[in-house]
């Protein structure tokens, strides 16, 4: 089928998490044929579906969904497997005469597949072994700082508490010589050729976006999430280093099926670390070019503006 739309034409849905971005997304396909590529660096995984907010089996239904539960959780999804995934998905959409629409919170992902990736090395399992000791032995923010001795910017951006990434960038320097800071200001080659429209979707009350957080989280609760995260951990052999088992909400509940706290510390820290994530997400947008910020609580009622800056010249329902 031939595509009405631009070449390379996609929409980029950005946004911190607890937003609505997918139920936006649900609400764009009423006024514009589409389908979604998740932009999550959590929901890649099979298993991952009560704490990673996976959309409900009837949005599922109503609108395409792709990169959802692809990789295994004893597995690492890395940025250069998004884009080629990616941008295969985005072929295959606009040949179905779709628009791609990209949806998530994972910024990274995003930059990547506009800007091209970087010549980062391939994990080293010595500097690993090494790295995974001094965390375990003295903790993350050990790690927070040998990599603010070395690349203060990156300390700035990466969370003490987030060890992945942490090791991560150490790593990096330590085969390198050079910070993945600087690294990654150099892009290399692209894997497709893109032109997004871009909207972030952000709530500007920041009381109300704590408040959902929590409720949220404890619905996630109330919906199973503790044995979904002790079934991923009895059933598959995750690496302590893992980034599944190490993201927002599932780390607070392995500490708490670890006995390292209870079940009320976990609650309270889960929703703390998760207001956390939207505030660094946040940061991470504000840095996007040519990109429209929409408020979440009157979005809606924009919603044919929206459309009509997706669609240009095109007219659809």
């Amino acid at each position: 089928m031939e595509s009405l739309w631009p070449v390379g034409r996609v929409m980029f849905l950005m946004g911190p998490t607890n937003s609505g971005k997918s139920s936006l997304a649900i609400k764009l396909s009423e006024h514009i044929p589409i389908e979604i590529i998740s932009v999550d660096s959590t929901l890649v995984y099979r298993g991952a579906k009560i704490g990673a907010a996976r959309p409900s089996c009837s949005m599922l239904r109503r609108v395409p969904h792709h990169l959802i539960g692809i990789c295994s959780p004893s597995s690492f999804y890395s940025v250069a497997k998004f884009c080629e995934d990616a941008s295969q998905a985005i072929v295959e959409i606009q040949t179905r005469g779709k628009l791609p629409v990209l949806v998530g919170g994972t910024g990274m992902y995003f930059r990547a597949l506009e800007n091209g990736l970087h010549d980062l090395p391939e994990r080293d399992e010595a500097v690993r072994r090494e790295l995974d000791i001094i965390c375990e032995t003295y903790g993350s923010p050990r790690l927070h700082q040998m990599l603010a001795e070395v690349d203060p910017e990156s300390a700035r951006r990466i969370h003490e508490s987030d060890s992945h990434r942490l090791i991560r960038a150490i790593e990096v320097f330590r085969i390198t010589g050079d910070t993945i800071t600087s690294l990654m200001a150099k892009a290399h080659k692209k894997t497709s050729e893109i032109s997004p429209v871009k909207f972030i979707l952000a709530n500007r009350n920041r009381e109300a976006l704590a408040s959902a957080i929590a409720k949220r989280f404890d619905s996630m609760l109330e919906k199973g999430l503790v044995n979904e995260v002790n079934e991923l951990r009895i059933n598959t052999s995750v690496a302590r280093d893992n980034p599944l088992l190490g993201s927002v909400g599932y780390k607070q509940v392995c500490d708490y099926l670890n006995d390292k706290i209870n079940y009320t510390t976990m609650k309270q820290q889960a929703i703390v670390a998760t207001c956390q994530l939207a505030k660094r997400q946040r940061t991470w947008f504000r840095k996007e070019i040519d990109a429209i910020w929409c408020d979440s609580e009157s979005v809606q009622s924009d919603l044919g503006i929206m459309v009509k800056l997706i669609c240009g010249d095109i007219e659809y329902r």
